[in-house]
Formats: structure tokens, sequence, C-alpha cells
């Protein structure tokens, strides 16, 4: 086997690796289920492509030493669970009591945007665990460090956005099965419940 042939492998290695860990219940893919039942997959697109660029930018320092250095401070740990939890308790709440009118719909109810979801990134333990576990696991790929971390930052990335999509559909279905008020606050649950992965 060649040099290029183990790499092909390590690389199928880390996306049967991380495709199910990915592909769980966390705070990106219930976001994304209640974004998408919301507003559709066109305009869910962006935080969609948001995440994996998110997750990309992360891993990359990640695998570049800084989850070590955050593993040294748990009160740093602590605060990024809470501000992630307080932004994401943030949208449910306005997606929960926002009103019917249409005016109100506009002015409150929207989207998360594309740098919403990559900020999301920073403060989702479930993304630094996945990248700790994957650079622990599979590096060195190459001998470069920089060259690993890209490898290994883009490969993640590329799972995240079909795995994510998945659970986008599954907001489709919720759509055509829900209307209106009760769907609104369905997803407004549905997106403070992805706290307990955050602090648990």
């Amino acid at each position: 086997m060649n040099v290029d042939d183990a790499l092909v492998g390590k690389l199928l290695q880390i996306i049967l690796f991380s495709t199910p860990l990915i592909i769980s219940p966390g705070p990106n893919n219930l976001m994304t289920t209640a974004n998408c039942a919301q507003f559709g997959y066109r305009r869910t697109l962006p935080s969609l492509t948001g995440i994996s660029v998110g997750v990309v930018v992360l891993f990359m320092v990640v695998a570049l030493g800084l989850f070590s250095v955050m593993s040294r401070h748990p009160l740093l740990q602590h605060a990024l669970k809470v501000v992630g939890s307080a932004y994401i308790l943030y949208l449910a709440y306005k997606l929960y009591t926002a009103q019917s009118e249409h005016a109100e719909r506009r002015s409150i109810e929207r989207p998360i945007t594309f740098g919403e979801a990559a900020l999301l990134q920073i403060v989702n333990p479930k993304i630094w665990l996945l990248g700790a576990s994957a650079a622990s696991t599979f590096l060195p790929l190459t001998g470069n460090a920089y060259v690993d971390a890209t490898l290994l930052s883009l490969t993640l990335g590329i799972v995240f956005f079909p795995c994510n999509s998945i659970w986008a559909v599954c907001g489709l279905m919720m759509h055509r099965m829900l209307h209106g008020k009760t769907l609104q606050r369905i997803m407004a649950l549905l997106s403070a419940s992805s706290i307990v992965f955050l602090l648990f």
C-alpha cells in the first residue's frame, strides 16, 4: 500500500468514525430541524453552510492544540456552555413568543444566519470533544501538522453537511404535519431542549 492509499484509508476511517457522532442528536441537529420546519430548506442553507464552515475552523484550532489549553481551564469551558445555552434559549424564546401577524413575523422570526451558526460552534462542547477525539485518534496523517489539521478539519466539515441535512428533512416532514402556532411552539421547545447537549 502506497502513501496515497494509506492516507485515503485514514480519511475514510475518519468519516466512518465521525458520522454516527455527527448525526446523533445535538444542538446543531435540533436547531437545524427547528429552522427548516419553520422556514424551509432553502432558507436553512445559510445556517447549514455556517455550521460546516464553523466546525472546519474550530477543528483546525483543536487539531493544532487549542483543546489542550481549554482542558486546563474548566471555568472557561463552563463559561462557553453558559453563553451557548443562553443564546439558544434566547432564540427559542423569540420563536415561542412571536406573534402571528405578518409585521411581527418579519421583525422577529427569521432563520438562523450563516454567521450565527458558525459562531455557535465555539460554544458547542460536542464539537470540541469530537475534534479532540478525532485528532488524538487519527493524527498524524502526513507528518506536517498544518496539512494534517487541514485534512482532518475539511473531512469532518464535509460530513457535517449531509448529516445535518437529514435532520433538516425531518423538519420539513414536521412542517407538513403541523402548521401555524403549534409548529412554531414545538420548534421553539425543540430548540430549547438542545441545551441539554451543551450542559451535560
